[in-house]
């Protein structure tokens, strides 16, 4: 669905302002956190249940699909692993 899911990309994407893609994390690797492909749908909490996150290997991996992001969380954490990125 999305372009920065693809494992052919070499370059990040860049998001549009205020564009959100939401992500489940799918493993932790050594250096960064690995996510799913995105969606356009938030968890069940809803989209205004986003914060600020600054989880290191959470940014690292992100940095590898986008190139302009605010890192989001779902408020709800640990409960709710829910994280997004928003263009910036």
């Amino acid at each position: 669905m999305w372009a920065a899911a693809s494992p052919s990309r070499t370059e990040p994407v860049e998001l549009a302002p205020s564009q959100r893609v939401y992500h489940r994390k799918v493993s932790s690797g050594r250096g960064f956190d690995y996510f799913d492909e995105g969606s356009d749908s938030p968890c069940a909490h809803g989209q205004n249940r986003f914060v600020t996150w600054s989880g290191d290997k959470a940014s690292k991996g992100m940095a590898r699909r986008y190139s302009n992001f605010r890192l989001l969380h779902c408020n709800r954490y640990p409960s709710c692993g829910m994280y997004a990125v928003e263009g910036i």
